[in-house]
């Protein structure tokens, strides 16, 4: 069986990890639409603490998600000084991107399956699984979960 037939669920063979207050996750990298400088937004009124504002991007309007904050990880909550970026998801029918305090790609490849995930939320159902990199481990997101998530608590 190649690397192409594995079962759904399986890594994609690349993914973009983020860094939410020095926790990483990773997204498969086709579930990524772009990424992008945090750009000036307007704060939504009544909306959960969580959302950072709504911005105009491409002729569609944005909902930002302070990813951190969604999933309550320490230092979260309020604006964070350091340099942000977006990450738009590839969801026609969610227009949101997420908030993180950085990104980078790895390949799958350069990746083994960690045999004690440590679960940095308080719902690892979030969580496929854990990777590990020769520089740091990541917890693979199951992203139809978190999006539902955000989707019921919106």
């Amino acid at each position: 069986m190649s690397a192409e037939d594995e079962a759904p669920g399986a890594p994609a063979g690349r993914f973009v990890v983020v860094d939410l207050d020095g926790v990483r996750f990773g997204l498969e990298v086709d579930r990524v639409a772009e990424v992008f400088p945090l750009p000036a937004c307007a704060r939504v009124p009544h909306a959960p603490g969580w959302v950072r504002g709504a911005t105009v991007r491409g002729g569609r309007l944005l909902t930002l998600v302070d990813l951190a904050a969604f999933f309550e990880l320490g230092g979260a909550g309020g604006p964070d000084p350091r340099p942000a970026v977006c990450v738009r998801l590839d969801d026609p029918e969610l227009a949101l991107a997420w908030v993180v305090a950085g990104v980078e790609v790895v390949e799958e490849r350069d990746t083994v399956p960690s045999v004690d995930p440590r679960v940095a939320l308080s719902d690892p159902g979030f969580v496929l699984d854990s990777r590990l990199t020769p520089r740091f481990d990541f917890h693979r997101l199951d992203l139809d979960r978190v999006l539902a998530a955000v989707r019921e608590r919106f």
